[in-house]
C-alpha cells in the first residue's frame, strides 16, 4: 500500500529566483503552491547579480522591486543613462525613460530569492527546505514526487509540477 501524499495544486521544485517567483505569483492569486528547495538556506556564493531593462520594469510592476525615481510622474521625456560593459569593455550606454526604472540594476541572486521568497510566504505557499527531489511520477491528472529529507522521505501530489531546479533537474528528467 502506497502511503498517502501530502496534495497541492502546484508543486514547484526548485527554490531559485524562477521558482520563488512562481511560487509568489501563484499563491497571490489564490492557487495552494508547495515549493521543494534541496538547500537549506539561501546560497550566499555569488551568482547572477544584474537585471536588465524589461526585467526591472516587470518587477517593479509587480512590486518586487522599489528603486528611486522609478515612478517619478515628472517629465515623461526625462531619460536616465546606465553604463554596461560587453566582454570586460566598458562601453555601452543604455538609456530608458526614468519612470520605467535604471536600464541596468545591480542586485544580488540571493537578495532576490530572499524577497520572493517573503513574499510567497505572505501570500500561503509553503516553503520547504532540504526536500531534495529524488523521483517524479506522471499520470492524466496529477504528478506525484517524491523528496528526500533530514528525517526520510515525503511524497506529495499535485495537478502540476514546475520544475524550476534548473538544466540537469530530476522533473525536467
Amino acid at each position: 500500500m502506497k502511503p498517502s501524499a501530502e496534495r497541492a495544486q502546484v508543486l514547484v521544485v526548485g527554490g531559485g529566483p524562477v521558482g520563488m517567483l512562481l511560487a509568489a505569483e501563484l499563491a497571490e492569486r489564490g492557487v495552494h503552491t508547495v515549493v521543494l528547495e534541496a538547500e537549506t538556506k539561501p546560497r550566499d556564493a555569488p551568482r547572477a547579480g544584474t537585471l536588465h531593462a524589461r526585467t526591472v520594469q516587470t518587477l517593479l510592476r509587480r512590486g518586487y522591486l522599489s528603486v528611486p525615481d522609478a515612478t517619478d510622474p515628472g517629465d515623461p521625456r526625462a531619460r536616465r543613462s546606465t553604463g554596461f560593459h560587453f566582454a570586460g569593455m566598458p562601453l555601452l550606454r543604455i538609456p530608458a525613460p526614468t519612470v520605467e526604472g535604471p536600464p541596468v540594476l545591480g542586485v544580488p541572486q540571493s537578495a532576490l530569492e530572499e524577497t520572493f521568497a517573503a513574499r510567497a510566504q505572505e501570500a500561503g505557499a509553503v516553503v520547504l527546505r532540504d526536500h531534495t527531489v529524488c523521483e517524479v511520477r506522471s499520470s492524466e491528472r496529477s504528478g506525484r514526487v517524491t523528496a528526500l529529507t533530514g528525517d526520510g522521505t515525503r511524497t506529495f501530489e499535485a495537478d502540476y509540477v514546475a520544475g524550476c531546479d534548473g538544466a540537469r533537474s530530476v522533473v525536467r528528467t
